[in-house]
């Protein structure tokens, strides 16, 4: 069964996500809350700290993360440090697309638009089905 991780994202959109992921039968192995303390993300978070301490605790073929975040790069390149054969999906609710960093190397980047079955289909890439 594929697997995927869910990085910061508000409430509402990670819902979304989780439905989606698991109405296609891929699990959630985790997901990462935007932690709000007194109005402010918390240095943890601030440095995806959340997402990579849940990374470290499983392992998931893909991590769902939120293109729109400035940090999306470092975060990226931070679970590929740690993992290196993991799939990193970007997605953007500005841009209405998404962009697929795999973890392995015979696949290249690419970006698409946005979609339910875009994600599946991305997250099911990386577990190799």
């Amino acid at each position: 069964m594929a697997s995927a991780l869910v990085g910061d994202f508000g409430a509402i959109v990670r819902l979304g996500l989780v439905g989606v992921l698991g109405d296609a039968d891929i699990d959630c192995v985790g997901e990462v809350p935007v932690a709000v303390l007194g109005g402010n993300a918390t240095a943890d978070h601030a440095a995806g700290g959340g997402l990579l301490q849940r990374l470290d605790g499983s392992e998931p073929d893909a991590v769902v993360v939120d293109w729109d975040d400035r940090r999306y790069e470092a975060v990226a390149a931070s679970v590929h440090a740690r993992r290196p054969s993991v799939t990193v999906i970007a997605c953007s609710d500005e841009r209405l697309s998404m962009r697929v960093i795999p973890g392995r190397q015979d696949r290249d980047v690419y970006e698409s638009r946005l979609s339910a079955q875009g994600l599946v289909e991305a997250v099911r890439a990386a577990s190799g089905q």
